[in-house]
Order: C-alpha cells, then sequence, then structure tokens
C-alpha cells in the first residue's frame, strides 16, 4: 500500500480546463514527501524570471503527510516562542 494516489491534478483557470498527469513510481521514489516532489514539479514547470502574478506562474496547493514520533522529534509550531 501506497500514501499516494500516483497523479496530480493541473488546473488551467485561463482556458477553464483541467487535465490530471500520472506519476510514475520511480518519481515518487526519488523525492522524500509530497512536498519534495511538489518542489520539483513546479521548478520544471515555471519558467526562469517568470512574474510572480503572471500567466507563467503556478499556484499550487500540496497535499502531504506528516509522520513524527513525539518523543524523539520536535515538530515546531507557529506560536512557539522558545
Amino acid at each position: 500500500m501506497t500514501a499516494y494516489l500516483g497523479k496530480v491534478l493541473w488546473v488551467d483557470l485561463a482556458a477553464h480546463q483541467c487535465r490530471e498527469e500520472h506519476i510514475s513510481d520511480d518519481i515518487y521514489a526519488q523525492y522524500l514527501s509530497g512536498i519534495g516532489l511538489a518542489a520539483n514539479l513546479l521548478y520544471e514547470r515555471i519558467p526562469a524570471l517568470a512574474d510572480p502574478l503572471g500567466p507563467d506562474n503556478v499556484l499550487a496547493f500540496v497535499l502531504t503527510t506528516v509522520e513524527a514520533d513525539q518523543e524523539n522529534i520536535q515538530v515546531p509550531r507557529l506560536n512557539d516562542t522558545d
């Protein structure tokens, strides 16, 4: 059993189109998490020097899982002041 579905949904708001892209298991094996996969996909698809608000840029909503052993790993929180 895997923790991913093996696909990415791309939504083009300007063209009013959606498409699914299937990601191979080999690609998932190269990256630590959904965040790593997303960083790679965005790096490959956003042109260098793209306007942050321009049509070549991408707005990404990334879902991933985080597993931590509370006894051994400290998970930082936004409201921590230490």
